[in-house]
């Protein structure tokens, strides 16, 4: 499992399944 962002602000938090992107300027 992978998450790609692009967009500015992103937090990225390292999951054992994976990476979890969470933008707070959604």
């Amino acid at each position: 499992m992978s998450a790609t962002c692009s967009k500015t602000g992103n937090i990225f938090f390292l999951q054992k399944n994976g990476v979890v992107c969470v933008n707070p300027k959604d």
